[in-house]
């Protein structure tokens, strides 16, 4: 081939405000939990400690490096692995983590 075209596609990415999106929903949804489990310590238990993984992953959304996001992300319990991708879908589109990988 002679001539060829190439599109190049740039992707800008907001990082703090998706960590900030992320941080809202992680925050509303430990305290549904607490209210739904408030005489079960255990799961209170569970449910701070979810959270606590969340917020760390938006403190390593900020830095702006998916591969690291992605590690942290991955080293959540199932369930709540399975809602930061959720919400990271529902914040930046079904086609974010095309983009990101």
């Amino acid at each position: 081939m002679i001539v060829s075209t190439r599109t190049e596609v740039i992707v800008d990415i907001n990082w703090t405000a998706l960590a900030d999106e992320l941080e809202k929903k992680v925050m509303t949804k430990l305290q549904q939990d607490l209210i739904d489990w408030s005489h079960d310590r255990g799961m209170r238990a569970m449910f701070l400690s979810d959270a606590s993984n969340g917020l760390e992953v938006c403190e390593k959304i900020v830095e702006g490096n998916w591969h690291q996001i992605e590690d942290r992300i991955w080293k959540m319990d199932t369930a709540a692995r399975e809602y930061i991708y959720e919400w990271i879908a529902e914040i930046a589109g079904d086609d974010f983590f095309d983009l990101v990988r």
